[in-house]
């Protein structure tokens, strides 16, 4: 018989380190602390389990290979903590609800799936870096109040309840975890079923949404039961459930549409759909390291009153949405543009630059046109955004002309040096046309470079078969002070 967890109070200090301060959750086998770390002066959240429980013997390498996980969606494992019978893990503190307090009621259809979406697209994230989490649950989930998402637990959840798991297993946990998510916004209940592999039986016998809230949508309703078949099954999967939940927002927003604009043209409607469809696609295979919020963007310009703008170059662009900016970031003034390109001749159209910064969405620059997606072998060509000064570099929001284009973002000091001055800060692949890349921590430079390394075939929008690389806006957002007006 293992022993339990001692009884602390706040005010203990675990390991001469990590004062506790109030109790999260009190259990004979484990405890929740909020506690501080009285080195750094930072507060954190404490598990201890008793030192000779089953878990006490994973957690340890679990956590090691948490510790290394660099992703914006999960909550770090920061220490490891052995002391008076107990074992302690230390991880990063959030504010952010958990997903368990915010579904305690049904969701409105359209946030239980943007909600889903949301943890679906940190879900692939993770798994774009070989992380799966494995025990995902209500509340393992922390959202804040623009939808942005924060996994606790990721690889050492499964270790705290004492068992191992294949990476496969994780990952169809985590898929069938997600079904039982969106059941959960849609309906305000949690099918343990969904997150148990060992019940896994037991998925059918679990009630239809619309037998719990009538005013479900029958598309998702079925969409649901057909998800949950596939978790009984074991054949669920993130990037499908990601894909059909997509489809379903699309249908909501199209029946909007048709509901407050019902004389609005075939074509815009159809313009409207593409732009979502291309949302979708970049959900599914554009995810980064850097974290895109690209398809929330173009949800929310095809719901927007505005009607589709006709470019220069031939093609219809949506309207830009607001990005989804902190409230301590601002825009910063672009003083300065040139182009870079090593491999050439340098002549990829700088006297197009000004299309950037002209407020207009009809324009852009653009590169030359190049047989191959791969710009014919060069390295890459791209657009060097000069700052003023150094700055806090937090975020990017562009507006590209394509419809699948790789790029990565570069900083330096100097905005005039060569391609190996710049240091690359995030990648991006296949982007669509309205993309907020956010940078994994805030970056001092004075020089923002974007960087193509693989371009969009631009046959159908400007009459030629080449391949080209698009910039119709740029905004660079930092920490520092600014109002954003251009110098």
């Amino acid at each position: 018989m293992h022993s339990r967890v001692p009884l602390f109070a706040p005010g203990d200090l675990i390991g001469g380190r990590y004062r506790l301060e109030d109790d999260v959750v009190l259990a004979p086998a484990t405890q929740t602390w909020l506690g501080m770390d009285e080195r750094l002066k930072r507060r954190v959240t404490l598990r201890i389990i008793p030192a000779d429980s089953p878990a006490a013997s994973l957690l340890p390498a679990a956590a090691a290979r948490a510790a290394r996980i660099d992703s914006r969606y999960v909550l770090p494992v920061l220490d490891i903590v052995p002391d008076r019978g107990i074992l302690a893990m230390v991880t990063d503190w959030t504010d952010w609800p958990a997903l368990g307090y915010l579904g305690r009621e049904p969701m409105s259809a359209r946030r239980a799936v943007e909600t889903t979406m949301a943890i679906g697209q940190a879900l692939l994230a993770l798994d774009a870096e070989g992380v799966h989490h494995g025990r995902l649950h209500p509340d393992t989930v922390h959202l804040d109040g623009n939808g942005q998402v924060k996994l606790r637990g990721a690889e050492v959840d499964v270790a705290l309840h004492g068992s191992g798991m294949t990476a496969r297993a994780a990952a169809r946990a985590d898929a069938a975890a997600l079904v039982g998510l969106l059941y959960l916004c849609l309906t305000g209940t949690w099918p343990e079923e969904l997150a148990d592999p060992s019940r896994r039986g037991l998925i059918p016998t679990i009630p239809a949404p619309s037998r719990l809230v009538p005013d479900v949508p029958s598309n998702l309703n079925n969409l649901t039961l057909r998800a949950m078949d596939e978790a009984a099954r074991g054949l669920a999967d993130v990037r499908s459930l990601m894909a059909a939940l997509a489809v379903a927002l699309d249908d909501m927003a199209q029946r909007q549409r048709e509901a407050t604009t019902p004389g609005e043209p075939r074509r815009w409607r159809h313009a409207g759909r593409a732009a979502v469809a291309l949302g979708v696609a970049t959900i599914i295979a554009g995810l980064t390291m850097t974290g895109i919020t690209q398809a929330a963007q173009e949800r929310a310009a095809v719901g927007a009153d505005q009607a589709p703008i006709r470019t220069d170059d031939g093609n219809l662009a949506a309207p830009s949405a607001a990005p989804a900016v902190g409230p301590t970031e601002k825009a910063q003034p672009i003083v300065a543009m040139a182009t870079l390109d090593p491999d050439g001749d340098g002549s990829e159209y700088p006297s197009l630059l000004g299309n950037i910064v002209d407020g207009d969405a009809g324009t852009a620059w653009m590169s030359k046109g190049y047989y191959s997606a791969d710009i014919g072998g060069k390295r890459g060509v791209g657009v060097v955004l000069d700052l003023g000064s150094d700055k806090e570099v937090t975020s990017l929001d562009l507006q590209l002309t394509g419809t699948s284009t790789d790029f990565s973002l570069l900083v330096g000091e100097a905005p005039d040096g060569a391609l190996e001055s710049f240091r690359s800060v995030s990648q991006t692949r296949g982007a669509g046309q309205s993309v907020l890349v956010r940078l994994p921590r805030p970056t001092r430079a004075r020089a923002v470079v974007i960087w193509f390394t693989k371009l969009s075939n631009t046959a159908n929008s400007i009459g030629d078969s080449g391949y080209r690389a698009g910039i119709r806006s740029a905004t660079v957002y930092s920490t520092d002070g600014t109002d954003g007006t251009r110098q």
